[in-house]
């Protein structure tokens, strides 16, 4: 169930947000487990019963505030591969280090191993994270920035992946010098070989 579906009426939509404040609340103060049918009541006024009609189960509760709360904010890309790809990045970077975006992100990695509804949630969030650097990959082997041969899932690994990496299992600070660091990487390791290039080594070997 989504909270945010259309065809609400205002006093349903305004319990539903009451409870969904209630539970970002709760979870960046006090964690997954802190969120339940009985805290949020207490602390949104919104009845239990309530809350058992709109979220059946408190996974279901939990899940719409862990995506209400991973929005991610995107950059929009202009064309010029590294300065998009920087700026995409850093962005993430910024919402990575916010106990907004981090807390539910290891929530839902925690549970997306022992329960199917979070490890399809894991999935979404994946698609709506990467989606915009997949945009400027596929952008980049057209405009032959980078290799048209480069699989976009592995550029989203090769560029995120350290972020993740660094942030959520290193407890690390990560600066914007850090992003640029691996998107330079990233762009010498997969740069178009000009045709010119591929002749002459061809001819080596």
């Amino acid at each position: 169930m989504t909270p945010s579906d259309g065809g609400l009426n205002p006093q349903v939509a305004r319990s539903q947000a009451a409870a969904l404040d209630a539970g970002q609340k709760i979870l960046r103060s006090e964690g997954a487990e802190a969120v339940t049918y009985v805290t949020v009541a207490e602390r949104s006024g919104v009845g239990r019963t309530t809350l058992y009609r709109h979220w059946p189960t408190i996974e279901h509760f939990l899940r719409d505030v862990l995506l209400r709360n991973c929005a991610v904010t995107h950059h929009t890309p202009t064309g010029a591969t590294r300065e998009d790809l920087i700026e995409e990045l850093d962005g993430f970077r910024v919402q990575l280090g916010s106990p907004s975006l981090e807390r539910p992100m290891t929530t839902i990695m925690d549970r997306a191993s022992r329960d199917a509804e979070f490890a399809q949630l894991c999935g979404e969030l994946y698609e709506a994270c990467s989606s915009t650097v997949a945009q400027i990959i596929r952008t980049a082997r057209k405009s032959g920035d980078v290799d048209d041969k480069v699989d976009v899932s592995q550029a989203i690994a090769e560029l995120a992946g350290p972020l993740v990496f660094q942030r959520l299992l290193g407890r690390l600070d990560i600066t914007r010098e850090f992003v640029e660091n691996v998107v330079d990487d990233f762009l010498r390791a997969h740069r178009a070989v000009p045709a010119e290039e591929r002749d002459a080594r061809a001819a080596v070997t």
